[in-house]
């Protein structure tokens, strides 16, 4: 969880999280096709929100590091490395 900036931030937060977490409770009171229900009228009403779509300006940012990464090979460093150094500290 992010930690607030200020303790007014703090307290928004924490307002909002309540409501969450309530909305969450009634939620899981649903039976399954309900829970289905619930999601679709979502994407519906909220359809910038589906995770599966991509915005166009976004994959133009990963087909240019892409291109960068094939152009430059020894600039990045792999994966593996990264993750020994994490687990490492």
């Amino acid at each position: 969880m992010a930690k607030s900036k200020t303790p007014r931030a703090a307290e928004r937060r924490s307002k909002t999280v309540s409501k969450v977490d309530a909305l969450m409770a009634e939620i899981a009171k649903l039976s399954e096709l309900e829970r289905e229900e619930l999601l679709d009228r979502i994407d519906e009403e909220y359809p910038y929100f589906n995770p599966t779509e991509i915005p166009a300006w976004h994959i133009e940012i990963l087909k240019k590091r892409l291109a960068n990464a094939k152009a430059n090979p020894d600039d990045h460093i792999p994966w593996e490395e990264i993750k020994k150094k994490l687990q490492a500290e």
